[in-house]
């Protein structure tokens, strides 16, 4: 599944830009499942800024986008947004361990757009 690549770098950045308006969302009470943990770690990591997009990313944030939209059975929703914190939880995996930090730096905002998209019911 590769439709995140056929969206320009501008379609991510404008999707961005009206997402991060909306301030963080609080934590998840639950925290073992895997949407809830992946809301917690990219709000962790949204306290740096940052915007950078390389696939990984471009994946996650599609699918975030794609677990917000509206759709008609409740089931395909949860689906949705287990997929997507998935693809979250999946961004900078493949980056050694000596240059994650430095990785996140530049990917906070990113983060913060996709710990608001899995908290939303609806974009």
């Amino acid at each position: 599944m590769r439709h995140f690549s056929q969206y320009p770098d501008a379609f991510y950045r404008a999707a961005m830009d009206h997402i991060l308006q909306e301030p963080l969302p609080p934590l998840p009470e639950d925290l073992w499942d895997e949407t809830g943990y992946a809301l917690a770690r990219m709000r962790m990591r949204a306290r740096k800024g940052g915007a950078q997009l390389d696939d990984t990313v471009k994946e996650a944030l599609f699918l975030a986008l794609w677990s917000a939209a509206r759709c008609a059975s409740p089931k395909a929703k949860d689906v949705r947004r287990r997929l997507a914190a998935k693809a979250a939880l999946r961004i900078g995996k493949n980056v050694p361990l000596k240059d994650r930090q430095a990785y996140w730096n530049d990917r906070g905002s990113v983060a913060g757009c996709i710990a608001r998209l899995l908290y939303r019911d609806e974009v």
